[in-house]
């Protein structure tokens, strides 16, 4: 008898053990197969919400700047017609910061007015110097410290058609973040925004502007899209991500594999 139960039990606890330890694997690759795809769908959420944020600026930059010329200028007070018009424009697109003309005589024409160190030379500029040298084109700056407000900042310029200066508008990175901030992956999981140059955008673990150093990220400049997993901190990870055209910013989503 004890044989039999000995058998018996052996025969029922192996396949049993075997078919638990399968349906266990199964599950696993499955809910991470879940995971990915879901870190997937929120990094093409974001990018859709990175185009609708940043096309509808890159649209107004290009209209005021073949639009508006140095005839409109004045003297840069409120009541000259370029600050009329870009006053109107702020009324109604209360998400920009600030919009503005510098001028190739170094002058800068702002609204909302802001308070400038008396050296103050648009010219020496990020966002002056990268138009002049892509003119015709629009560019859209990485982030940087606003002279003005001392807040991160994107640039979104382009030169005068007229050839008077530049035109721009800033947009606060606080609007990008609020909407990353929004992607959940997971318990634990996030997304994050990279420039074109490897610097954070967007990232809950690191300060704005600060550089990418970390191997791993190289993977996102081999590819346009596509996922891959590295081990962070002792912690084994997946990333999912994508390139958004306008930019060139990578877009993120990642999440701890436990």
């Amino acid at each position: 008898k004890l044989k039999l139960y000995v058998t018996f039990a052996i025969i029922l606890i192996i396949p049993t053990f075997i078919v638990s330890t399968f349906s266990y694997m199964s599950a696993e690759d499955e809910l991470a197969n879940e995971m990915l795809e879901g870190a997937k769908d929120s990094v093409a959420l974001l990018n859709s919400n990175i185009d609708n944020t940043i096309a509808p600026k890159v649209f107004d930059v290009e209209y005021f700047s073949n639009e508006v010329t140095s005839a409109l200028y004045g003297d840069g007070s409120e009541t000259s017609e370029i600050v009329v018009k870009l006053k109107q424009y702020i009324g109604l697109h209360p998400e920009v910061q600030t919009v503005y003309i510098g001028t190739k005589d170094g002058r800068m024409i702002t609204y909302p007015e802001v308070e400038l160190p008396v050296d103050f030379d648009p010219r020496e500029r990020p966002w002056y110097i990268d138009a002049e040298a892509e003119a015709g084109k629009t560019i859209i700056t990485s982030p940087y410290v606003d002279a003005g407000s001392g807040d991160m900042v994107v640039s979104i310029t382009r030169t005068m058609y007229d050839g008077s200066g530049v035109f721009g508008v800033d947009l606060n990175i606080k609007n990008l973040e609020e909407i990353a901030s929004e992607v959940v992956i997971g318990k634990e999981g996030y997304a994050l925004l990279l420039d074109t140059s490897k610097n954070y955008i967007v990232s809950p673990n690191a300060e704005v502007g600060s550089p990418a150093k970390e191997s791993f990220y190289d993977n996102l400049y081999k590819n346009e899209s596509g996922s891959f997993q590295y081990n962070l901190k002792g912690e084994d990870k997946e990333m999912a991500f994508t390139t958004n055209e306008l930019t060139g910013w990578k877009i993120a989503g990642t999440f701890y594999k436990k």
